[in-house]
């Protein structure tokens, strides 16, 4: 493979469009030197955009993986204080089926007679904890993002 080829087609993978004025300009600078195919292989699939790494389950599940130990983190002493261990021991390892539950609970609390400023404030920190917890998540998958850039 022809070098300037390989890198015509890393440039237009990065979003530059081939008939960039210095796209252009570079290309012709670059001599009519071979790179090993395998080596170029290699690079090509190596070497990935960001579009490409969110349709890689992998990576995706690796990013997000990180993101919930974050609300977890958060989740877990709070589900403590509804559950006993042995409910806590016995709810699904999802983040978002255990948050689930407990927001179940939050408005159980409600129906069953729990007064009416103690259910209000277990729905609001329940809110305050979602919020927080999507934010924790956008900033870390933010923080992962930079770290491709």
């Amino acid at each position: 493979m022809k070098l300037k080829d390989h890198y015509a087609e890393l440039a237009t993978r990065a979003g530059i469009p081939a008939d960039d004025a210095k796209l252009i300009e570079t290309l012709g600078k670059i001599g009519d030197v071979d790179v090993d195919d395998s080596l170029a292989g290699t690079f090509s699939q190596n070497l990935i955009t960001e579009l490409e790494a969110e349709n890689r389950p992998a990576i995706k599940s690796k990013f997000t993986a990180q993101a919930l130990n974050g609300v977890d983190a958060l989740l877990n002493p709070v589900l403590s204080e509804f559950f006993d261990e042995a409910e806590i021991a016995g709810l699904d390892k999802s983040t978002t089926k255990r948050l689930a539950k407990l927001i179940e609970k939050a408005k159980g609390l409600k129906a069953t007679g729990a007064t009416p400023d103690e259910a209000a404030k277990t729905i609001r920190d329940l809110n305050e904890l979602v919020t927080k917890t999507k934010a924790d998540g956008e900033t870390e998958m933010t923080n992962l993002r930079t770290g491709f850039e």
